[in-house]
């Protein structure tokens, strides 16, 4: 639709955050057969699972995405010129907190194919693709590969949320957890917007900092919340652990 010079500026971000999701895809390899396994009889036990998990994406993903949003005009600077910066500093921006949302996502993937319903996933890709090529489309005659960005963000979003959805449904006591987990993610990601969007780089380094410490303080918490062994181990009695 734009030309072969505009998807090298779009291509570029995209290698670099779609790489974050070999965290998820490391954890969902494991995950899977647990969840089948304690679905049959123990759904208390897959939603620990589920839980500890999110958590444990959350942890190693956020800062990782936080920082790539808040220096992407720095970083791509340094590494690729200012002219290559200019254009695709805000495509890495809206890209990195995408795929954070992704990240997250994958382990609901895993828990709804774990329960036995992969033609969920199925049913929800088609629906996506019926409303992502006309947006992206419109998105990329009237926005450029920003728009392109901004629509692949919010399609990964709506489809992290029909997961949650789903999840509520195959286990209806999930319905508090799934909840506040998208609260977790709209923070968060309201968090990452804003560290990007002022042109100081100043007033970024300091959202960055304030962020860091409110991330450092949660992951405490929760720590002392569940013990710093749930953080790690996710079934020591039966060998399934995270590392």
């Amino acid at each position: 639709v734009l030309s072969v010079k505009a998807v090298a500026y779009y291509a570029t971000p995209y290698e670099i955050v779609t790489k974050l999701g070999i965290v998820p895809a490391s954890i969902v390899a494991t995950l899977f057969p647990a969840f089948a396994h304690t679905s049959n009889g123990d759904s208390s036990r897959t939603i620990q699972l589920f839980s500890k998990s999110i958590a444990a994406t959350f942890i190693l993903i956020f800062p990782i995405v936080l920082l790539i949003v808040t220096f992407s005009n720095e970083g791509l600077m340094i590494w690729l010129g200012k002219d290559f910066a200019n254009k695709s500093k805000l495509v890495l921006q809206w890209l990195a907190v995408g795929v954070f949302i992704n990240c997250l996502a994958q382990v609901t993937l895993a828990l709804v194919q774990g329960l036995g319903r992969p033609d969920l996933t199925a049913k929800f890709h088609l629906l996506e693709l019926f409303l992502y090529i006309p947006l992206l489309l419109g998105a990329l005659i009237h926005y450029g590969i920003v728009g392109a960005a901004v629509v692949w963000t919010f399609r990964v979003t709506f489809d992290g949320f029909l997961l949650l959805w789903a999840t509520q449904h195959l286990i209806p006591f999930a319905r508090k957890l799934t909840l506040k987990l998208s609260g977790c993610i709209i923070v968060a990601s309201t968090a990452l917007a804003f560290c990007g969007f002022p042109d100081s780089l100043i007033i970024r380094t300091m959202l960055c900092g304030a962020n860091i410490i409110i991330y450092i303080a949660v992951v405490l918490l929760y720590a002392w919340y569940n013990g710093i062994g749930g953080i790690i181990s996710l079934n020591k009695s039966k060998n399934i652990s995270l590392k």
